[in-house]
């Protein structure tokens, strides 16, 4: 599942995650981590399912089944919430909130002095 993730987010090996678009990269890093809840909730929905008389339970480790899976979406989601940040402080630059942008504090005394 984890190639898979790799294979769909970098364009079969093509492309990195900041070559492309951030609302492309988001949507496939979003896409990821909705398999592996999906994934999750197949696991749990077999393994309640019940199984011919004298056989086995169905049961294995969930760490075993998901751990790497669960700590790849974890670093999925520290990516996403990066982009979330950046998208943050471009709106706050945008909006040129006084004093945050270098100089311009630095112009608005200029231009008292000069008048």
């Amino acid at each position: 599942m984890i190639e898979a993730c790799k294979v769909y987010v970098t364009c079969r090996g093509k492309e990195t995650v900041w070559s492309q678009s951030q609302a492309e990269v988001r949507r496939k890093l979003q896409h990821c981590m909705r398999l592996n809840q999906v994934y999750h909730q197949t696991y749990l929905t077999v393994k309640a399912q019940p199984f011919l008389p004298g056989a086995q339970p169905f049961g294995f480790s969930e760490n075993y089944v998901f751990g790497k899976f669960d700590a790849f979406c974890a670093r999925l989601a520290k990516i996403v919430a990066l982009f979330d940040l950046v998208d943050d402080f471009t709106q706050l630059f945008q909006r040129r909130m006084e004093g945050l942008l270098l100089g311009e504090g630095e112009n608005y005394f200029l231009r008292i002095f000069i008048q």
